[in-house]
């Protein structure tokens, strides 16, 4: 007899429940998945969960960078083609962080027309900047070669500066060739904001097994730390990176605090 709804299906001969083909499959996928899902969980129960801690431009992107060239096989190609923007980038924040500075502590150019390729520089817009022009290089080298600008830099302790300003900025002429590729050493130099949770995984082999570890680098701006609460779950260690060489520096978001201390302050938070 026809039923309407969900219908309790028939016993077979054995008193057991036949029931419908579309219904066995289905019991068989939802096992199939129990078992996945089971086996997932034992999976992340042996891997190691670190956590990557510290404030903002201490380090923590460059650790995982290393970890991801030494345990991962490193970038590809085409990964390493997509770091020329952040690179770029780089170039062009150094370039404006020091013509900023130069106002600020009344530091002239050396040469009254290297004005002119600063007004270039500060007219490039930061959206645009993959798509930047040799002309754009002709000034970025006008301006680094001028002694005002090198004078400034010897002062950068005094102002805002990423750390691989003069990496970049002394090799001009290798990063405007159309077919450069960053090295290894580029892209652990490169500078980019951590502004969200990223995630690397790797095996080690120890002992005749391989040991699984999970990564979470998490950004260290003071608008960024709400979101280190999220993954502290299940963590084994924490590594918590303090950039020494900020002693006479402050920070980027608070001008009048300095990085160190911001930095010990932080850390003996998340040690309480």
């Amino acid at each position: 007899m026809a039923c309407m709804g969900g219908c309790v299906p028939e016993r077979d001969g054995n008193g057991a429940y036949d029931y419908p083909e579309d219904a066995k499959t289905a019991k068989q996928r939802d096992r199939e998945i129990t078992k996945l899902l089971h086996k997932q969980h034992k999976e992340d129960q042996r891997r190691l969960k670190l956590l990557l801690l510290g404030t903002g431009e201490s380090g923590k992107s460059t650790v995982t960078k290393q970890m991801k060239i030494i345990h991962i096989n490193g970038y590809t190609f085409l990964e390493r083609i997509e770091k020329r923007k952040d690179i770029i980038r780089n170039v062009r924040e150094s370039m404006l962080a020091i013509l900023g500075a130069m106002q600020h502590l009344s530091i002239p150019m050396e040469h009254e027309d290297n004005k002119l390729s600063g007004e270039f520089i500060l007219s490039q817009e930061a959206d645009k900047i993959a798509e930047v022009s040799q002309e754009f290089w002709d000034h970025c080298k006008k301006l680094w070669s001028d002694q005002g600008v090198q004078q400034c830099y010897l002062r950068s302790h005094e102002y805002q500066l990423m750390d691989s300003a003069k990496y970049f900025l002394d090799k001009v002429d290798e990063l405007r060739t159309p077919n450069y590729a960053p090295s290894d050493q580029d892209i652990l130099r490169c500078r980019a904001i951590t502004t969200s949770i990223q995630k690397i995984e790797f095996e080690v082999p120890d002992a005749g097994r391989n040991v699984k570890f999970s990564v979470y680098d998490v950004g260290g701006q003071r608008g960024e730390r709400k979101k280190w609460i999220q993954v502290f779950d299940n963590v084994v260690a924490i590594l918590y990176l303090a950039d020494t060489s900020g002693f006479d520096q402050c920070l980027r978001e608070d001008h009048s605090k300095n990085r160190l201390i911001e930095s010990m302050e932080i850390f003996e938070q998340v040690w309480n």
